[in-house]
């Protein structure tokens, strides 16, 4: 600390500003205090990425945690959730991109990330029955806590429509499967 206040007096003194003995030091402090947020900031996105990178080999209810997880860390943090967003996507997690997207949008803040964003995701299934064959695609390639899950939130979106209704009875028949209807 005393090398960085030496310098940080070299520093002032070439600009002519002259500071007592202790004057360094408490101006060191005030800086790290001002830099701490940011520093805290980076520190739960750089947390986040590493959980995203972790999470996208998991399958099931790792996967489902881990997701929760990173929404956890970076929520409330308009930057974290852009990273959060644009890394899921890369990584094909598209349930986690939407929600943290979501949450930015909740946020009232980073408007013309948020507008890139959407643009980058595209747009979601607008009727109950294109999330009625997207749950059912998920279910058939074997992803039933996945479809689980998306079945729970077009059911938040489009209460007691006869078909989600009709899957969610399908999704827990351990007969398996429901067969293709086309």
């Amino acid at each position: 600390m005393r090398y960085l206040t030496d310098l940080l007096n070299t520093v002032l003194g070439v600009l002519g500003v002259q500071l007592p003995d202790w004057g360094g030091s408490v101006l060191l402090v005030v800086i790290l205090i001002a830099l701490g947020p940011f520093f805290y900031r980076n520190s739960r996105t750089k947390k986040a990425r590493k959980l995203l990178q972790r999470v996208s080999m998991e399958s099931g209810e790792e996967r489902l945690a881990g997701e929760q997880e990173i929404l956890h860390t970076v929520s409330g943090h308009p930057f974290g959730l852009v990273v959060v967003v644009e890394e899921a996507h890369k990584r094909g997690m598209g349930r986690l991109a939407r929600r943290a997207l979501e949450a930015l949008d909740a946020t009232g803040k980073q408007r013309s990330e948020l507008k890139r964003l959407q643009r980058l995701l595209g747009p979601r299934p607008t009727s109950p029955t294109q999330e009625a064959i997207a749950i059912e695609r998920l279910h058939q390639q074997g992803l039933t806590v996945q479809a689980e899950a998306r079945l729970q939130d077009a059911l938040a979106r489009f209460p007691e429509h006869p078909e989600l209704v009709a899957l969610q009875g399908t999704l827990t028949d351990p007969a398996g499967p429901p067969e293709s209807s086309g």
